[in-house]
């Protein structure tokens, strides 16, 4: 659905956020009744409609997962040490970006999140 302003078709580009989701369903991680956390941030171009699109999502269980210690989800012993280091640091990351996120997080189903974004999927 793209939504018309000024005689402009405006829409948001959902396809690899779709892709994402629907791939965390298809392997069962989640399914459409799910709770996540959602990550909206403001584009400049869909102003004119006051619609904040959605750039990000967690699932309910993410910051327990995060703050697991490898040695709980991963052997060690299948690991060299640069390679360890780099999970180490890549998990860091992504906690710290969780933390950064946290506060604005928006609950919804993931139906309700593939919907609205489904109905958004269209390139500028």
């Amino acid at each position: 659905m793209a939504y018309e302003i000024d005689g402009m078709n405006i829409s948001y580009d959902y396809e690899e956020l779709i892709t994402e989701l629907k791939s965390d369903v298809a392997e069962g991680l989640l399914d459409t009744s799910s709770i996540i956390n959602i990550v909206r941030e403001p584009d400049p171009k869909l102003k004119g409609v006051n619609y904040i699109p959605i750039v990000d999502y967690y699932c309910s269980n993410a910051l327990i997962e995060l703050t697991e210690p490898l040695e709980v989800l991963y052997n060690r012993d299948e690991y060299t040490d640069e390679e360890w280091e780099d999970m180490e640091k890549e998990r860091r990351q992504i906690l710290k970006k969780y933390r950064q996120d946290e506060p604005f997080f928006e609950k919804a189903t993931v139906l309700a999140v593939l919907t609205e974004m489904e109905q958004w999927n269209k390139v500028f």
